[in-house]
């Protein structure tokens, strides 16, 4: 099965590419790094899309399957509540839609502790992005 893997820059995507290619799929793995793209070889990805070409849709085509390893989004800052950038996660879905992806596995980030102290505000947003 072909495989798109978003959010391999870190050693839980490094894993999933890893163990998706050892299962004997095909990953495909996004890398936000065109210096990425080697090393996402080396642990078995098939094809390596980088986010620095700008147009990643390409990425969808394809596969039958997006595993979306969400992270701390660049685009947030300590203290901010939401962690996740809900909007990339919308985008992907959409595109997984256009290119007529039937699997779509969201794992979300948690900190310890932290739905002591969500309000309601986040748990709105978290909700949006794993409800689209």
């Amino acid at each position: 099965m072909r495989v798109l893997v978003i959010g391999t820059e870190d050693m839980t995507g490094e894993h999933v590419v890893k163990q998706l290619a050892e299962r004997y799929h095909n990953p495909v793995a996004l890398v936000g790094a065109e210096n990425k793209v080697e090393e996402m070889v080396k642990l078995g990805a098939r094809d390596v899309v980088s986010l620095e070409r700008r147009d990643f849709s390409s990425a969808f085509s394809g596969c039958e399957a997006v595993i979306y390893l969400s992270s701390a989004s660049p685009r947030t800052g300590e203290g901010k509540p939401i962690l996740v950038d809900h909007q990339s996660v919308i985008d992907s879905v959409e595109a997984a839609k256009k290119h007529g992806v039937k699997r779509f596995v969201l794992m979300n980030t948690m900190r310890a502790k932290e739905m002591e102290s969500l309000d309601s505000s986040t748990n709105d947003v978290k909700y949006h992005s794993e409800s689209y």
